[in-house]
């Protein structure tokens, strides 16, 4: 049997998915989420979940210059329960062909987590190097229990510019990241997406990926359809 005989993907909402990004993730915290989804298995018991959301870091809405900063969403969270071959590729494809309102994704993999982004690679994103290093990210809570990650620069901005209400939970020293981007659309539109895009295409990095510990399992979640 195929992977698309044993899985199916839905979208899922917060509460679905918060205790696999709080405890199963190695971040631990809670990004920007505007897409969420399950892999279920036939039995339909949640099996993964991957997320969607406004980029960490705001500059890179302007990836592909300001005509195309509304279409950009980052893939920000990522995890199965298991790792089947073609699996994972299967869930991103998946949850691609559900995101009606952006066309491009962008994601990171951490090298400071020893990742190099090989399932990036096997679904074809464009590689476009790597951040700089030494940026500083701000992990920040607002109303309503609101937290999220901004760069220092974006920090000072929201709160001297448009006064807003943040209260600084850490401070990370920023390493450097392996950075990702795929486009959906028309072979015109894709086309018309990568012309503008501001970063140069290079080879995939290559590498010993560092599994972390992902052994936490979440309470059996299952659904009626």
């Amino acid at each position: 049997m195929s992977i698309k005989d044993l899985y199916h993907v839905e979208r899922i909402s917060f509460s679905d998915c918060k205790e696999w990004i709080l405890y199963k993730h190695y971040a631990h915290r809670i990004p920007s989420i505007s897409y969420a989804f399950g892999l279920f298995d036939n039995d339909n018991i949640l099996q993964g979940v991957c997320t969607f959301g406004r980029c960490a870091f705001p500059e890179m809405e302007l990836i592909c210059g300001d005509e195309y900063k509304d279409e950009v969403i980052q893939l920000n969270r990522l995890i199965v329960n298991q790792s089947e071959k073609n699996m994972t590729s299967f869930f991103i494809s998946q949850c691609f062909k559900k995101i009606t309102e952006h066309k491009i994704i962008l994601s990171y993999s951490d090298i400071n987590q020893n990742h190099h982004g090989y399932i990036y690679q096997a679904t074809n994103f464009l590689y476009t190097g790597i951040t700089n290093p030494g940026m500083e990210t701000y992990t920040v809570s607002g109303g309503e229990g609101c937290i999220k990650d901004m760069t220092r620069r974006y920090f000072f901005k929201a709160t001297t510019v448009y006064n807003q209400k943040w209260n600084i939970l850490k401070i990370t020293k920023g390493g450097c990241k392996h950075r990702y981007i795929y486009f959906i659309g028309t072979k015109k539109e894709k086309k018309e997406m990568r012309s503008a895009l501001k970063y140069e295409v290079q080879p995939y990095p290559k590498g010993d990926n560092k599994n972390y510990d992902a052994s936490y399992q979440p309470t059996i979640q299952g659904r009626l359809f």
